[in-house]
């Protein structure tokens, strides 16, 4: 592609321009927004077909359309010019769906427009779905014909609380166009099976229920009564709005497990008949769908809203295009078919593939949330063109010069969600102005205005931003005039709040990037104290305490070293979970590999009642040791690690990078954030150099025994530096072939079934209880999620199966626990051998991780996950417990696996690997 200054009047505007992004790695929202800005008044080519193929670049042009072109109109190849108003339009190479089914009982009736059951139209519509998403179409403007690869995972959600149903039908399967047919056949099988499930749940509320006595002899006995009911359960079901929050959740958890370098989007198959519990909740979801860079559509299913709709089931479209809009998704009310022999785009790419930063039109409009069937009430209550109190009123919050460059402030607000509602060149082609919106209600935004020098200068930064509210009358009067007249409401107080919060965290964003930006400007940022340069780390963390403290060797020194550490103790404090506002986050998935020998007593517990914990500390000591030699300089010993990139002219650092531990052993994770406008190849060349040197760490020859094992502790302060390594005597240790950790593609961290405590019931073969909500209301639900709930969100989501072995039975003598311990330790040696993975301990209770490379159709497949925890302990309720009254012991081996489904369903590849550990 060739760019030029625009060298004669006769250089044609662009309307559309069509970019294709890398495969290697993901191309962040920072270099798709300085693409653009850096091409802004300049002549583009489009790439031809040819070169795409070997072509290196980040982004490549595919195609580039004048204003005004109509579809089936020629495009000459010639130059463009990128103009503010040019629609940018990015395309990936390869894409990843989880398509939620929302099978709750208001799926149960019948359209009154079609005369169909909804249940049956939601298959219709994925069926179409996936067809459309399969077809190959023709860049407009272009003869180039594209079809990316497309990974998708499809699950079923009930409401139905303990519904014996397995919820993943397909996970982590490559759409082949060749296999639509078998595929879709397969999808309708198991809907049939789920739907059988759903009807004998539901059934049992209106099976007539056995007459009961209620004569006053028989009221006395309380048996007599509770009998009949217990035979006849109610179903528990999960109200609307906790619903849609657990298929979102699930939905940013199944996307994990597809392949990471591609575009992310959740596709929610629903009626509409669902809600969130409050504007916490939902700002929650938005959240960690925005900083995940994922997607979330809307397929409606079903008829629009009548007067006599079944059982009063309303859907809320209102919310579904919201949630989409503020995600960079899409809402489909209807399912189109499609021309079998047409290329075009159709809706399904347009709504599914495409994705721009710059939004206008109808999605800024509040008609548009206002939907045409609910002015049958009284169009004056929804309406702005009918109701001026409800038109959409702006009041100017704050202005301010912020000392960052244009494009690294834009992308801040990119990455929190804000979309790009105009970008302008004013006042003679001296000023660029961009204009973002973040859609925070339907009927509430917010403005931010960012202006700076045009042409753009890196060098110079500064940039004048605006903030403004934009809301209804009403809205604008809570929030301004809060003050003055409390209000009662309880739920009104917490959206003003919450409203408040976001316009706050927009001033602590812009703070904190013009803190990172200064690292340059000041000589004391980058000059390393000797002392710190030595290895001692610039501070420590109290025991019990989250703030970190100057070290002691820091505390006395002169000003420059004081405005060293004023400077990174604030990017030591920031919360990892936000990185992705200012930085560009890499994650490193390691397991530490343990120490041998394994302890004593880590299936039975000691003479004190305690059981042995899995050490890592040989492995740990290693990466530790490996960070700080490699590292500029170590902010905290074993948590936090910084390294200076030199720039490739001047000695002088232009840019650093944090690494930071988290999780704890033996189940760890290294984050690397490195700041905005570090390029994405130098990124990944760092990533990949450091994991390589973490692979090559080995154990030493000479530890055989547990007494060997060296001892970490921390060195206090004022002694030598714990960064110094020890005089060494003669030669180091010859190393073996055992590596210290082992790299793994799946987040662990996040995947890893943990048993707090053991289970109460060993025969259930699911985890289904959901935790009640408090008296607090649902947001302490969802927002306190507990170990538990996320156990059980886990089992239902993995292919979850339970062995359970009775090593006692009849009459035969008590066997000792001893032996016990030693079955136990022969499993665990057995799975050591097959390559398993000590991933944590505790109580008794072992958990075992194996990742698998599958291979599919000879395709190669992401890696898989095998998570076995190993348990002793007595079953309480047993046949054998009530035939002797003698409690048994047992062994309990779980098994929880995540592998991609071979064409047919999960269950088949499951059942296969579980089946070849059972002993």
């Amino acid at each position: 592609m060739a760019a030029s200054e625009r060298a004669d009047s006769e250089v044609e505007d662009a309307g559309q321009v069509f970019l294709l992004m890398k495969k290697d790695y993901r191309i962040s929202r920072n270099v798709r927004l300085a693409w653009f800005l850096n091409h802004l008044h300049q002549a583009i080519w489009a790439v031809p077909e040819s070169e795409l193929v070997k072509s290196d670049n980040e982004l490549d042009v595919l195609s580039i359309l004048p204003n005004g072109w109509q579809p089936h109109e020629s495009v000459r190849p010639r130059p463009y010019l990128l103009v503010p108003s040019t629609q940018v339009t990015f395309l990936a190479r390869q894409y990843r769906f989880v398509i939620e089914l929302d099978l709750s009982p208001s799926t149960g009736i019948v359209d009154d427009s079609t005369g169909e059951i909804i249940f049956d139209e939601v298959f219709h519509a994925l069926s179409r779905c996936l067809v459309g998403l399969l077809k190959p179409f023709r860049i407009p403007g272009s003869e180039i014909t594209y079809q990316p690869e497309i990974f998708v995972t499809i699950q079923a959600y009930s409401s139905i609380i303990g519904l014996q149903s397995h919820q993943v039908l397909f996970q982590g399967c490559q759409l082949d166009e060749t296999k639509r047919e078998t595929f879709l056949q397969q999808i309708y099988t198991q809907l049939c099976a789920f739907e059988n499930k759903v009807a004998e749940m539901l059934q049992q509320q209106y099976e007539p229920k056995p007459q009961v006595d209620l004569s006053p002899l028989s009221q006395e006995s309380p048996c007599a009564t509770q009998e009949p009911s217990g035979r006849k359960p109610g179903v528990s079901m999960v109200t609307a709005d906790i619903g849609l929050v657990s298929m979102i959740r699930q939905g940013i958890l199944a996307l994990q497990l597809l392949p990471c370098n591609s575009s992310a989007g959740i596709i929610i198959i629903t009626d509409g008949v669902t809600s969130v519990p409050d504007v916490a909740v939902c700002e929650t979801l938005l959240n960690q769908l925005r900083s995940s860079t994922v997607a979330c559509s809307f397929v409606q299913v079903g008829g629009v809203y009548s007067y006599d709709c079944s059982f009063g089931h309303v859907p809320n479209v209102e919310l579904m295009k919201f949630i989409a809009m503020a995600t960079f998704g899409a809402y489909l009310s209807t399912c189109p078919e499609l021309d079998p022999l047409s290329l075009d785009l159709n809706v399904y790419h347009k709504a599914f593939l495409l994705y721009s930063f710059l939004r206008t039109g109808e999605s800024l409009n509040p008609e548009y949330y206002c939907v045409s069937q609910h002015r049958l009430f009284n169009e004056h209550l929804v309406s702005a063109s009918s109701n001026p109190a409800l038109a959409m009123r702006r009041k100017k919050h704050t202005e301010k010069e912020v000392h960052a460059d244009l494009v690294s402030i834009v992308s801040v607000r990119l990455r929190e969600g804000y979309s790009i509602r105009e970008v302008n060149i004013t006042k003679g082609g001296s000023q660029l102005e961009v204009k973002l919106v973040l859609l925070w209600k339907h009927n509430m935004r917010i403005e931010y205005l960012a202006v700076a020098a045009w042409p753009l200068d890196p060098s110079k930064r500064s940039t004048w931003v605006e903030v403004t509210m934009e809301g209804s009358y009403d809205i604008l009067h809570d929030v301004s005039c809060t003050m003055r007249k409390p209000i009662t409401s309880l739920y009104r107080t917490t959206v003003i709040r919450r409203f408040w919060n976001t316009l706050q965290s927009i001033n602590q964003t812009d703070q904190m990037l013009v803190h990172l930006q200064s690292f340059d400007t000041v000589p004391e940022h980058f000059t390393i104290p000797e002392s710190t340069k030595n290895g001692v780390p610039l501070f420590y963390i109290p025991p019990g305490s989250t703030a970190p403290v100057l070290s002691l060797q820091h505390s006395g020194s002169d000003c420059s070293h004081s405005q060293f550490a004023s400077y990174w103790k604030p990017i030591l404090s920031m919360d990892a979970n936000f990185w992705q506002r200012w930085l560009h986050m890499h994650r490193i998935v390691l397991m530490l590999e343990h120490d041998t020998p394994v302890p004593k007593h880590l299936h039975t517990p000691g003479n004190n009642g305690r059981y042995s914990t899995i050490q890592c500390r040989i492995s740990h000591s290693a990466l530790t040791s490996l960070l700080r030699d490699w590292s500029s300089f170590v902010l905290v010993e074993g948590y936090s690690y910084v390294k200076l990139m030199p720039s490739s002219e001047d000695p002088v650092p232009s840019s650093f990078y944090v690494v930071r531990i988290i999780s704890k052993a033996p189940c760890m994770v290294l984050r690397l954030g490195f700041p905005i406008g570090t390029p994405a190849q130098a990124r990944n060349q760092i990533v990949e150099e450091l994991q390589d040197r973490i692979l090559q760490l080995r154990f030493p020859h000479r530890v055989q025994s547990k007494e060997a094992t060296p001892k970490v502790k921390r060195k206090t302060f004022g002694s030598s530096s714990p960064s110094k390594s020890p005089p060494v005597a003669g030669a180091p240790p010859a190393l073996s072939d055992r590596p210290c950790l082992v790299v793994l593609h799946k987040p662990l961290e996040k995947l890893l079934i943990r048993y707090e405590k053991l289970p109460s019931d060993y025969r259930a073969p699911f985890i289904l209880t959901l935790e009640h909500p408090p008296v607090s209301g649902p947001l302490t639900m969802v927002a306190n999620r507990t170990a538990s709930s996320t156990l059980a969100s886990l089992s239902r989501y993995f292919y979850h199966q339970r062995w359970i072995w009775c090593i006692q039975s009849g009459l035969a003598p008590a066997v000792p626990i001893a032996a016990v311990a030693q079955l136990l330790s022969t499993l665990t040696e057995v799975r050591l051998s097959e390559g398993f993975h000590f991933a944590s301990s505790g109580d008794g209770i072992i958990n075992m991780v194996l990742e698998l490379p599958v291979r599919v159709s000879l395709v190669p497949a992401p890696p898989s996950l095998l998570s076995q925890p190993l348990h002793r302990d007595t079953l309480s309720e047993t046949p054998w417990e009530r035939a002797w009254g003698d409690p048994l012991p047992s062994l309990g081996l779980s098994g929880f696996c995540h592998l991609p489904s071979p064409g047919a369903g999960g269950s088949h590849g499951v059942l296969g690997g579980l089946s070849a550990v059972k002993v």
